[in-house]
């Protein structure tokens, strides 16, 4: 009966997996099928294994062994514990092999993570477009894992969070996630991705954030960037772009709460229509050959928390408008080409604040001496 496959599904994954069990009645050690067995007879339900839980019809629901030191292998008798709803495997390093393709049976899965499971290898197989309840996707750190992103993820439309980071996936992107009407936040960087970011993303209206950063060929950020007016982050990391950030449009995204381009090659000044972006907390173009200096309706950003313009070209005197960001946390200005000007007003405003959780404040290490905030240049970490 159901029962009976859900315990013989059960055990092998534990098996398969490298499941240590740890329960009074059974002493730790790596599990193996007989050790399991044995343990049934006490304890006939699988429901009473570390990870598993189930509703109260005694049906799997979620399969929780994130850092378990699992140093298995997937099953393919995943695929028999069909009621799953969540499965997660994070931060298991040695856990090995392949997706089983018999993943694509679980269609009532609406939550799957592997974050930090390094040995994982082979590709995300097509059979994830069956899993068409998922809300949450995350295959994060699995550093072996290549192929392309299967074009059948355009038919899970019930996806809310996308998060492939640190893999070796390739190709492009497929434009059928423009199908991904629920997305709210996509990210993947640290790939080996090439093309172009497809336009086909405008599509995603409901996207809030967006993290980016592979070798895409585009040689400026792509215009309708500006018109995904439900943004309130947007990370860009390395591309190899060269162009600016002046008259794109910007104050578009009047929802931005973080706006971070690093590192990849933007160049000119940040455009004064920055100031527009009232909701921005943390802003973040280090790295980038930016030149001209820091526009004053910076000091229009009043929620602003976090500013790091290090590593680029910039020059000129800091606008005295600083002083009005007054819930600063993190400046950081470093290696550019400012000149000092009289920054008594901003350090004597900064006195005034209460500076106890600044992370760092760097101002250029060629300033003159006479002209360093010694309130704070002394607690920056």
């Amino acid at each position: 009966d159901s029962m009976d496959i859900q315990w013989y599904a059960t055990s092998m994954v534990y098996v398969k997996l490298g499941m240590k069990v740890l329960s009074s009645d059974l002493p730790e050690q790596e599990v193996d099928y007989w050790s399991l067995n044995s343990y049934n007879t006490t304890n006939p339900s699988p429901c009473n294994w570390p990870g598993l839980t189930c509703d109260e019809y005694g049906k799997s629901r979620l399969l929780d062994m994130k850092n378990q030191g699992l140093w298995g292998t997937i099953p393919i008798e995943i695929g028999l514990l069909s009621d799953l709803k969540r499965i997660d495997l994070s931060d298991n390093p040695r856990l090995k092999g392949s997706i089983p393709t018999e993943i694509g049976l679980l269609s009532n899965l609406e939550h799957w993570i592997m974050t930090n499971c390094g040995a994982i290898q082979g590709v995300i197989p097509s059979e994830v477009g069956l899993l068409t309840s998922l809300v949450d996707f995350g295959l994060n750190r699995a550093v072996h894992l290549e192929g392309t992103i299967p074009s059948e993820i355009g038919n899970l439309r019930n996806l809310v969070t996308v998060s492939l980071d640190g893999n070796s996936i390739s190709g492009a992107l497929p434009t059928e996630m423009a199908n991904l009407q629920s997305l709210k936040f996509l990210s993947i960087v640290d790939n080996l991705l090439s093309g172009t970011i497809t336009t086909t993303l405008v599509e995603l209206t409901n996207l809030e954030a967006m993290i980016l950063g592979d070798k895409f060929e585009d040689e400026t950020i792509p215009s309708f960037l500006w018109t995904m007016t439900s943004l309130t982050s947007l990370y860009l990391i390395e591309l190899k772009l060269q162009s600016s950030l002046d008259g794109v449009g910007l104050a578009n995204l009047s929802r931005l709460e973080s706006f971070v381009v690093l590192g990849s090659n933007i160049q000119e000044a940040l455009p004064s229509e920055i100031g527009l972006l009232t909701h921005l907390e943390d802003i973040d173009v280090s790295q980038n050959q930016m030149s001209k200096s820091i526009p004053s309706e910076i000091g229009l950003l009043s929620h602003l928390t976090s500013l790091n313009l290090f590593s680029n070209f910039l020059e000129g005197q800091l606008p005295t408008e600083l002083i009005k960001l007054t819930n600063l946390t993190t400046l950081n200005l470093s290696s550019n080409r400012l000149e000092g000007g009289d920054l008594e007003p901003l350090c004597q405003a900064l006195r005034e604040q209460d500076i106890t959780n600044m992370n760092f404040l760097v101002f250029n290490e060629h300033f003159p001496d006479q002209i360093q905030c010694s309130c704070c240049h002394d607690q920056k970490t």
